[in-house]
């Protein structure tokens, strides 16, 4: 009888044991991803520092920026339309040459 109280109180400390394991690798486990969350945080911080260490773009500078950008879609536009100008030549004389090419060969048949 005696033994058996002594199992039973074993067992019911084994099962306390298993549970304060179980309660305490949850812990680790929350633990190691609220480290992981401050790393993040201190990274964004430290991104947030940098950026605001750096200077701002002034008025000018914007404008300039600005300015060089129409320039430069101004010229896009210009590019463009003048390719489409070389494209379509170059389709004419394509196609004046062939009609050149068959008409020589219609003379050459002829002979």
């Amino acid at each position: 009888m005696q033994s058996r109280r002594v199992k039973l109180y074993a067992t019911k400390k084994n099962i306390e044991l298993l549970g304060y394991e179980r309660e305490a690798m949850q812990l680790r486990t929350e633990l190691d991803r609220l480290s992981q969350r401050i790393e993040q945080v201190r990274q964004l911080l430290e991104g947030y520092h940098q950026q605001m260490a750096m200077p701002e773009m002034t008025g000018t500078e914007y404008m300039t920026i600005l300015d060089i950008y129409h320039r430069l879609s101004e010229r896009r536009r210009f590019d463009e339309s003048r390719f489409e100008v070389l494209d379509a030549e170059r389709a004419r004389l394509t196609d004046r040459k062939s009609t050149r090419l068959n008409s020589s060969h219609t003379d050459i048949s002829r002979m």
